[in-house]
This record gives structure tokens, sequence and C-alpha cells, in this order.
């Protein structure tokens, strides 16, 4: 999960990450709630963690105005005060669940996977697509018992998807969740990505492609619950990529994209 963690105490804010990396988190960080409400403005996170107690504003306040904005992203508070008034008054504000500090890294992972599942409307950390079984909380990936062999980078962007399911997620968002502020490469190892992610899954799902390609706005797999109103969808990924000639030898592909992806997507 693609998780903003926003906390003024430099040592509290590294103990935190860290909790959270162990249950394994994406992390981006910041210092303040101006900053942090922009970045949830313009960025796609899963999840915000963030302090009551910040240096600019509290965290009751922080929750209320990112929801005036219209920002949905769920968001977990945390503090040292075990007040039953703060709780309440959080929860009220729009927070989705409060924490006592100090975190543990099984229980904000867990939290943090139910937050995110509410918010999607999934009910269980295992999600079904199909034959396709993801393991949320196990961050793997299965067809009918058998392992899907995932990169880290693959898995993340499979998971994105499958959180998301039914509706398009741009390369841009999927950027921001494999990368966040690292240094990135051309946009489109997006596509390469994507390329042999949908090979793999086919291999195992007997030629049956879920992610499909919204012309115009990214990549998605379909709400099998729902019926299909999308028409610009383009069903046939493998044909799609067979047109396109999506190869880690295309020609748009950068020195340094190309390097990239020899030494990351393997």
């Amino acid at each position: 999960m693609k998780v903003l963690l926003v906390e003024s105490n430099t040592h509290t804010a590294a103990t935190v990450q860290n909790a959270l990396k162990l249950s394994g988190q994406n992390v981006t960080t910041s210092q303040n709630s101006e900053e942090a409400i922009y970045m949830m403005a313009h960025f796609d996170f899963d999840a915000i963690i963030l302090n009551e107690e910040l240096d600019d504003m509290t965290g009751i306040q922080t929750v209320r105005k990112a929801r005036l904005m219209g920002i949905r992203t769920p968001i977990i508070v945390f503090t040292l005060k075990n007040s039953s008034s703060i709780t309440v008054e959080t929860l009220v504000a729009g927070a989705d669940d409060y924490l006592l500090y100090p975190l543990q890294s099984d229980e904000i992972g867990a939290r943090i996977e139910a937050v995110v599942r509410r918010s999607r409307g999934i009910s269980s950390s295992v999600v079904k697509i199909s034959n396709l079984t993801v393991d949320v909380h196990g961050q793997c990936a299965s067809v009918e018992g058998k392992p899907v062999n995932l990169t880290k980078k693959e898995y993340e962007i499979l998971e994105a998807l499958v959180v998301r399911k039914g509706r398009p997620v741009d390369k841009e968002s999927l950027m921001n969740i494999i990368y966040g502020h690292e240094d990135e490469p051309n946009i489109k190892i997006i596509d390469v990505f994507i390329c042999k992610l949908r090979k793999k899954l086919e291999a195992l799902m007997g030629g049956e492609q879920i992610i499909e390609t919204i012309w115009g706005r990214g990549y998605m797999i379909r709400n099998h619950d729902k019926p299909s109103h999308t028409t610009n969808a383009i069903p046939s990924g493998r044909r799609y990529e067979k047109e396109h000639e999506l190869q880690l030898d295309a020609p748009w592909m950068v020195a340094e994209d190309l390097k990239f992806a020899q030494l990351h997507i393997q």
C-alpha cells in the first residue's frame, strides 16, 4: 500500500515509518499539515497516517480540512493521549480510525488494510478475480493455488489495480504508487511492467486477460460483480501489446530506462 505519513517530530516520524515499512507499506513522509493536504490532493495514496499533534494544526483540524476539500483517502490518526473525547471528535471530523502511540507494525498494517478495504468496498484482504487470488495481507498472488512469480513492483501494480477494481488507474498514479519520490525512469516503463504482468497472469489463467487498457485513462481490472458499460476498453492486452511492440527493446526507451528495466524488472 502507498501510505502518506504526516509527523512533525523527526524521531517519532522515523519510528512510525519503520513500523509501517515492517508491515510492508510504501511510505512517503510530510512534516506539516499544509504540505500533507497538498500531497493528498495531488497524489494517489491508499491511506494517510497522521499525528494528532502537529506543529501547524491539530490532527482534527487537518482531517476536517481534508474532508472539506473533498479528499476521501482513508485517514488514521495516532496520538499519545488516551482520551475518549478526542477519539470521538477525531472520528466525527472524518477520520477512519484512531490509534494510541507507540504503534505496532502488525496492528498498523492490519488497520491500514481494513480501512482501505472498506473505502474500496472490499470485504476481505483476500480478493478473487476470476481464478486469480490476491492476498493483500500476504502480498502475494496465486491462480488456483499456483503462486504467480511477481517482482516487487509487478505485485505493487497488481495490488493497486485490484484494490481499485472497476476504476481506471492512470500511469502517473501507478508511477507514484511504486516509486513515490524516488528517481523515476520514463513513465512508459509502466507499459513494460503491465506487459510482463499480463504475460505472467495469462500463462496461468489459460489465456484470460483481466487487465484492460482504457484508452486515454490508464489500466483497469474490471469489477466482475457489475455489468460493463465501458466502451473504450481494449480487452485483448496481448493483441494491444503485439500491435504496439511493448518490449524491453522498444524504440521509445532511452538508454537509462533500458538499463533500469534490465536491472529492476526481472
